[in-house]
């Protein structure tokens, strides 16, 4: 993908494409300043930017701009006399347009699903071994939570052990007002409906936190009811 011209505009840099099927890209001043990728102000070996935001004058102006490599890239000097170079390719993965904001969302999760009682048959499931053990399964789970925010593991060991190895599978477990994990069972004169036989729908735990958790994991295991009633 090439620039066919390049100007500025009211504090924009405006991009005008070869390719004629795309409409023009406009990029602030200011965005294209702060996100220099020369040796300067950018760390290519850690991809960490090493331009401070202090040092950012947010009414930078472009003074002069100039095609490169046949239109690959485009040179700007700035008004505070530094320069930077962006190649098109970086410019267009980074239009403001909706649709191309929309394509990088995806890029980094899938779309968040809405569902109703229909959702109730068709539960993302999945094989807890599987997920253990193949590092393809464990980023599709990962990747059904995001995109559904409820799956159903399969095949579970009947311990008290193994929500903790799952969650250090992926990360680390947040510690809560009960501790990290904690053993659901019925009470007597209950302090919480979670402990009394009664059916719960569905609903989010803990949603009162400052940091409230993203994922909570639950197990279903009848044998470990026994092993404190029996």
């Amino acid at each position: 993908m090439k620039i066919r011209q390049a100007y500025t505009e009211d504090g924009y840099i405006i991009i005008v494409w070869q390719d004629t099927h795309l409409s023009d890209d406009k990029y602030p001043y200011v965005y294209l300043r702060d996100c220099c990728l020369c040796t300067t102000c950018f760390n290519h070996d850690s991809k960490q930017r090493m331009f401070l935001l202090n040092d950012l004058d947010v009414e930078v102006k472009a003074n002069e701009l100039q095609l490169e490599k046949e239109g690959e890239c485009v040179s700007i000097e700035w008004s505070d006399g530094h320069r930077s170079t962006f190649e098109s390719d970086w410019l267009r993965k980074r239009s403001f347009k909706s649709d191309e904001i929309h394509k990088r969302e995806l890029l980094y999760g899938e779309e968040h699903v809405s569902w109703g009682k229909e959702f109730q048959s068709s539960i993302p499931t999945f094989n807890f071994q599987k997920v253990m053990t193949d590092d393809q399964e464990l980023l599709d789970w990962l990747l059904s939570i995001d995109k559904f925010g409820l799956t159903v593991l399969t095949n579970v060991p009947c311990n008290d052990q193994q929500l903790p190895l799952l969650a250090g599978r992926v990360a680390y477990l947040k510690k809560n007002p009960f501790g990290e994990t904690f053993t659901v069972i019925s009470k007597a004169k209950p302090t919480n409906l979670a402990y009394t036989p009664v059916n719960l729908g569905f609903h989010t735990d803990q949603s009162y936190l400052g940091y409230p958790p993203e994922v909570i994991l639950y197990s279903d295991c009848t044998s470990l009811t026994k092993k404190y009633f029996s």
